[in-house]
């Protein structure tokens, strides 16, 4: 419905030009008609440019979508009454990195952020995981608006130099890529609260953990989008987060991290102001022109 009366918009603007046009012929002549719909066209060409913008270019890229929302609360917008959504925002946490520099999630505010979950002793899916990560960090390494962060879930044996010592095995460089440990009391209730996540049972080192990568973007909202390698019959969108494991799911993450790092803030509609004060600006020099035109007649080369 939206976009058939923007369409309808465009259409009474263009019979009302058309009309007007042929009125200035018949009042004013077709020389100083065609001088002033000229300058009528150039004006309203930005106007016309920056509207079909606005209202036709917003949903050509599929971003990553929101999936977890704490509520939903009544705004006024434009005087009227919508409700909008409190979507699920990641608390600030307390890291110490592996230089032993300790940050927090609002010290890296304005960033999209990577974030996984490992332990250094792991035998089974951290080292892949850390394989396919670093083949991710190779993509965005001269991005600075995207940090990755990996946070043990064995911070007792995982000291400061025993996660530098893992770094360095992999070649990870630091610049943008930390790891770290949490300051939490629970770390079951940090990843289940805060990062809605799931376990796999690890049946050699008794420690439950994810092979999932989180995707956060400025505002640390999570985002994602169903992947097909995680895609189950019962729930054809049962998973939205990446799967570190998955080459595919890889590649797609560093393509979703770069569209959620490009994204505009929503600042909804430009306000119907401005486009009622470029009308007046419009009307303003049309009329000048008009006068103009009236006191000095124009001339054509012979």
């Amino acid at each position: 419905m939206e976009r058939l009366l923007n369409l309808g918009t465009l259409a009474l603007a263009g019979a009302v030009l058309t009309i007007f046009y042929f009125l200035l012929r018949k009042y004013i002549g077709a020389k100083k008609s065609n001088v002033l719909m000229a300058a009528v066209v150039l004006l309203g060409m930005p106007l016309a440019g920056f509207y079909i913008t606005q209202n036709y270019t917003k949903n050509h890229v599929i971003m990553p979508k929101k999936y977890f929302y704490d509520g939903v609360t009544d705004v006024e917008v434009n005087g009227k009454k919508e409700t909008d959504t409190l979507w699920h925002k990641v608390k600030n946490l307390t890291l110490v990195n592996q230089y032993g520099d300790t940050t927090t999630l609002d010290a890296l505010r304005g960033k999209v952020l990577l974030v996984n979950f490992f332990f250094t002793s792991c035998p089974t899916i951290c080292p892949r995981i850390t394989t396919n990560l670093l083949r991710v960090q190779q993509s965005i390494l001269k991005d600075s608006g995207i940090q990755m962060l990996s946070i043990t879930i064995d911070p007792k044996r995982d000291s400061v130099q025993t996660l530098r010592k893992y770094a360095s095995q992999y070649g990870i460089k630091h610049d943008n890529w930390w790891l770290c440990q949490v300051l939490t009391d629970s770390l079951a209730q940090l990843l289940y609260k805060e990062f809605k996540s799931g376990y796999e049972a690890d049946s050699s080192v008794q420690i439950l953990h994810s092979p999932d990568v989180y995707l956060l973007d400025k505002k640390r909202i999570m985002r994602g989008r169903p992947m097909n390698a995680l895609v189950t019959p019962e729930n054809p969108e049962s998973r939205m987060f990446y799967n570190g494991k998955d080459t595919a799911d890889m590649i797609q993450l560093i393509v979703d991290a770069g569209l959620v790092k490009m994204e505009k803030p929503e600042k909804g509609k430009p306000p119907f102001i401005l486009l009622i004060i470029s009308l007046v600006v419009m009307g303003v020099v049309f009329v000048g022109l008009l006068f103009i035109l009236k006191k000095k007649p124009i001339t054509t080369l012979k």
